[in-house]
């Protein structure tokens, strides 16, 4: 899933938290406030998203979705306008 940090969190110590809390996690950062964490156990998955889902420093969380060419497209705040020149219609 991509998880969107609220401004003014603490990177270091909201990963460090999350590894303790369900340590077969990967964080993945995408950028400063951006994290895309996965695991391959649904149930702590959903764990984890309804503890995300409660924490105020979270300001989204949503699920990821995979392309049958394996692109990766998760949905966020933003507005998509048109798609990149090397994404083919289908």
């Amino acid at each position: 899933m991509l998880v969107k940090f609220a401004d003014g969190f603490d990177k270091k110590s909201e990963e460090l938290f999350l590894t303790n809390l369900l340590p077969d996690i990967e964080i993945k950062w995408r950028n400063n406030s951006m994290a895309e964490i996965t695991t391959l156990s649904n149930k702590k998955r959903d764990e984890l998203k309804t503890f995300l889902n409660s924490n105020d420093k979270v300001a989204s969380c949503q699920p990821i979705y995979t392309l049958e060419n394996s692109l990766d497209i998760g949905i966020f705040d933003e507005i998509l306008v048109q798609f990149l020149p090397s994404v083919k219609e289908e």
